[in-house]
């Protein structure tokens, strides 16, 4: 019986023993969670967009810290550009917009590959619907159903980006109406200004220097011509086109005074430095370079290329034809002529002679004289261009002056090219007044929409495969003005 008793109690030891080195093994064990913050965010700014976001839905600890102010300055200064696909299908709303990461499209090593390039474009993001109430009403009498909503109730024309937000306007008149961040699904909403006496209003999202404050700006005809001081002609000049100004963050728009005369629509919004540029066709069908300082709140005259270094190419060249944007910190001028793509950089802003031509790339048999639009600069010294009739990718190489073309796949519709720098940046903390910010996904995410599920990639075409043909040029009959990309 002893014998017995000491044998269990020898047992009864050694499972203690062993009960006791596992629980010190957990003790001592390490975790990722253990990681320095500082470590952590190091390993998070070289992951991609789709990266940061996969690990932004692991936890609570990472989701505070990827949507905190401090990591979302850090990843916007290391940042580049990307570019965002929408696909203009009118047989559903485009509010998915498909992002494609210069990170993850290496085309620099795929130049000369025996295998072609195959990028699924699987990192979606989505801007809001205009009528968001009347999407769930619908949803809710569907139930499992796809919802299909009318176009023009819901559609929203993108105007121009800046520090990852994006500026929504209603497409028949360009009424801006919201602002949203795609990454993390915030938007707010813009109040209604005056009535314009035509439908159009040219309108822009920018930022003031001097306040930290985000503004959007509003230009429309009021139909009473005054006598102004026109910035453009340098002269007096009749004008009915009005100007307004909403801080984000309030709830009403401030007159800013008379904007100056001009011809048609003002495109290619684009913001740097402080200033909003439009490209202008003026009354002598030349181009012109309009610009709006938001700091000191007034229209000035922006110096474009000079006319003997262009061979007086700009002075008569149609805006429809051009595109304007930034490149590395930059403004530029894309051109497209009868027989070559031009590029102007502006070296030194604001100085007219700083202007110099990037790049002059022959255009091939099927390259006709439509929308180019540069996306990227990228660091191994190319171009990323997109060529709106073709729904293609151009990758042009500056050195050796060779091409490579990159179709989008998966839509028969035409598709819109947005530059963007994506942010973690939050409305509440950009915006220094008590707002009301809402969110995407927990509005609208759960409602499925006819036909956005549409799977889009990226493929690499072989140059002799590219049809010639002027089948894939914009048409009249299957677009209307506000799908066109220079509006």
């Amino acid at each position: 019986m002893d014998l017995k008793r000491r044998r269990n109690s020898v047992k009864v030891e050694i499972e203690k023993g062993i009960k006791g080195a596992d629980d010190q093994s957990r003790t001592f064990s390490a975790s990722i969670m253990d990681i320095p913050e500082h470590i952590f965010i190091d390993i998070l700014l070289r992951l991609p967009l789709k990266g940061i976001l996969v690990c932004k839905c692991t936890c609570k600890a990472w989701r505070r810290l990827i949507l905190s102010p401090h990591f979302a300055r850090i990843h916007y200064a290391r940042s580049q550009t990307s570019l965002l696909i929408r696909n203009l299908d009118s047989s559903c709303v485009p509010r998915t917009l498909y992002l494609i990461d210069p990170s993850e499209m290496d085309l620099k090593s795929c130049l000369g590959c025996d295998k072609e390039l195959h990028l699924s474009l699987d990192v979606k993001l989505r801007i809001p619907l205009r009528n968001p109430l009347t999407a769930l009403q619908m949803d809710a009498v569907k139930k499992k159903r796809r919802v299909r909503l009318k176009l023009t109730d819901q559609k929203f024309r993108i105007v121009n980006s800046y520090n990852g937000f994006l500026c929504l306007s209603e497409p028949s008149a360009n009424e801006p109406v919201a602002v949203c961040n795609p990454v993390t699904g915030e938007y707010v909403e813009i109040p209604e200004g005056d009535k314009a006496y035509e439908n159009f209003v040219d309108c822009g999202f920018g930022f003031c220097r001097n306040t930290n404050l985000y503004k959007v700006i509003r230009i429309f005809d009021t139909g009473i011509k005054r006598l102004i001081d026109c910035p453009i002609a340098q002269r007096e000049m009749y004008s009915s086109r009005m100007a307004e100004i909403h801080t984000l963050g309030t709830q009403s728009w401030e007159n800013v005074g008379y904007a100056p005369s001009y011809y048609g629509k003002l495109t290619s919004p684009t913001y740097l430095n402080g200033n909003l540029h439009w490209l202008q066709e003026g009354w002598d069908s030349s181009t012109i370079i309009l610009s709006f300082d938001f700091n000191q709140e007034c229209f000035k005259n922006f110096p474009p290329p000079m006319f003997e270094m262009l061979n007086f190419e700009f002075a008569l060249c149609d805006v429809r034809h051009m595109s304007m944007g930034v490149l590395r910190g930059d403004l530029f001028l894309c051109h497209a002529s009868h027989n070559s793509i031009n590029f102007w950089v502006m070296e030194k802003y604001g100085v007219q002679d700083s202007w110099t031509k990037l790049a002059k790339i022959r255009k091939s048999a099927w390259e006709h004289n439509y929308m180019y639009h540069p996306i990227n600069y990228l660091r191994c010294g190319s171009l990323l261009i997109f060529h709106y009739p073709k729904n293609m990718l151009i990758h042009y190489d500056l050195k050796s002056k060779e091409r490579s073309y990159f179709k989008v796949y998966g839509t028969r519709s035409k598709c819109e090219a947005v530059s963007l720098i994506p942010s973690f940046f939050s409305f509440k903390e950009a915006v220094q007044e008590n707002i009301r910010v809402f969110n995407i996904r927990s509005l609208c995410a759960r409602i499925k929409l006819q036909g956005e599920n549409k799977a889009l990639y990226v493929r690499e075409e072989d140059k002799a495969n590219i049809p010639s043909d002027s089948s894939t040029y914009w048409s009249g009959d299957d677009y209307d003005s506000e799908d066109w990309p220079w509006y």
